[in-house]
């Protein structure tokens, strides 16, 4: 069945090919940003708008790319010449397996987004990425065209478009939908949907209200599938999946650290501090010794 990601864009041959591999995804290609959208959320749970800003924005999660103008979400201040992308340090999921540092951009627009953004790549005068959440719903703004990049010819492209509808769309099947336990499973719902049914790996079924957008299960200790269902009275209009497990490699990783990475609730960037030694062992030495005395007593 697959869930439905709307295309509103003039042609970009790149982003039609890149989603319709993205397992099920199926992709609603609109020519132009007149449409009327009448679909709810939960039919259409994300938009991508590339180079172009409708006048009313549909329901659901977003993805600008290169906007040309400003929204109530961001600004469009002018235009940045050949800015150099820096991902800014730090475990950022959207950029999983991703490097972008090699990526050339030959113009982006200068994107000024409000307190709901966070920077995931900057670049030299304003970020070239940025991601958040703002009245329930997820955003992500690219500054820069694809067309005028050689990001969609890099291996980075592919791994970055299906982190960003796996953020974009939890539970799409465009990534495993991957919570570790004890992470709250936080859903977008349009104002139509009546209830929300939530199935636990022990059979045990919740029934969350929506509040400011969005349905939030908090009880995710348990490792297994959780289904998602939506519901418009007793019609059934969307049912997604997301699976809790144990396989974390970062909480596997227990050896030495040659850094650390200290991460900070502000806006500035995180800082990476090099390895200090901040004790010896001796204890060894102790122990060798103590045994040599213990061996002349012995004598």
């Amino acid at each position: 069945e697959g869930t439905t990601v709307r295309l509103v864009s003039p042609g970009n041959r790149f982003l039609e090919v890149g989603l319709a591999r993205l397992p099920s995804i199926k992709v609603s290609v609109v020519p132009t940003s007149t449409a009327t959208f009448t679909e709810t959320a939960a039919q259409v749970p994300l938009t991508i708008f590339d180079a172009v800003v409708p006048t009313q924005l549909p329901p659901g999660n977003l993805l600008f790319i290169a906007p040309p103008r400003s929204t109530s979400f961001f600004s469009v201040t002018g235009q940045i010449d050949l800015p150099a992308l820096r991902p800014v340090p730090g475990d950022e999921p959207l950029l999983r397996n991703v490097k972008l540092s090699d990526v050339s951009v030959l113009k982006a627009n200068r994107i000024q987004p409000g307190a709901w953004a966070r920077t995931v790549v900057d670049g030299d005068g304003g970020p070239m990425l940025v991601a958040g959440e703002r009245d329930g719903r997820k955003i992500v703004v690219l500054a820069f065209d694809l067309h005028n990049s050689d990001l969609p010819v890099q291996v980075a492209f592919p791994l970055l478009l299906s982190n960003l509808v796996s953020y974009l769309v939890p539970g799409s099947g465009a990534d495993a939908a991957q919570l570790a336990p004890g992470q709250p499973l936080a859903l977008p719902v349009d104002a139509s949907i009546t209830a929300v049914r939530i199935s636990h790996p022990d059979g045990s079924i919740v029934t969350p209200e929506a509040r400011n957008g969005q349905v939030i299960d908090a009880d995710t200790s348990t490792p297994g599938v959780y289904v998602v269902e939506q519901f418009q009275g007793e019609k059934l209009v969307a049912r997604q999946r997301f699976a809790v497990n144990l396989f974390d490699p970062a909480e596997s990783a227990v050896g030495p650290q040659a850094e650390l990475k200290v991460p900070q609730v502000s806006g500035l960037q995180q800082a990476t501090t090099a390895e200090r030694v901040g004790r010896q062992e001796f204890w060894r030495w102790l122990a060798a010794l103590a045994l040599g005395v213990l061996v002349v007593e012995w004598l």
